[in-house]
């Protein structure tokens, strides 16, 4: 996965409401155990099938949420944009 891809998925879910971001969680946290609990017990997931994992979660999730998310800034995502009220 790019890191394109990477930064378009941390964005998104930078501007979910808390009440998504917990149901975001659960599910990824649903995702890792049915990965490790359905055949694969005892097998590592790769870096690339995690990615290949989030990919698809970041389609899916584009899907239901359209173009209702707001895209942020690259200010906003920078350390300065993050920190800018902290000395």
């Amino acid at each position: 996965m790019s890191v394109v891809k990477h930064q378009q998925i941390f964005e998104i879910i930078n501007t979910l409401p808390d009440d998504l971001v917990v149901e975001l969680t659960k599910f990824i946290d649903y995702l890792q155990y049915k990965l490790v609990n359905e055949g694969r017990e005892g097998k590592k997931q790769s870096l690339e099938e995690f990615n290949q994992l989030a990919d698809r979660l970041a389609a899916e999730y584009e899907e239901l949420a359209g173009n209702r998310v707001p895209q942020l800034s690259d200010y906003a995502i920078s350390r300065d944009g993050i920190y800018e009220d902290h000395p």
